[in-house]
């Protein structure tokens, strides 16, 4: 079962980074779910999103896949968000 409190640990600074990173590539959060979807995540639509927006934290191996599956979508790169920019607010 998954908690839904917000994170103020580790998964809450990696979840911004991938935030960061999906805005700065244009790529939709429904995008991301799919492609972790298709390597084997559990995880909704609605639940990724939220966990982009630092609203729901997700297990380790939840956060994993999510991570893979935006490095596959940014052409096998590491996700990584940079400074932050004042658009950059996820």
């Amino acid at each position: 079962m998954r908690d839904e409190t917000p994170d103020d640990g580790e998964g809450s600074a990696r979840a911004r980074v991938l935030c960061r990173a999906v805005r700065r590539a244009g790529i939709a959060p429904r995008e991301v779910w799919f492609r972790s979807f298709t390597l084997g995540s559990e995880v909704g639509e609605l639940e990724v999103d939220a966990y982009l927006h630092g609203c729901l934290r997700l297990p380790p191996s939840d956060q994993e896949l999510l991570t893979r599956a935006i490095a596959q979508l940014l052409g096998g790169r590491p996700p990584h968000g940079g400074g932050p920019r004042p658009s950059d607010r996820c």
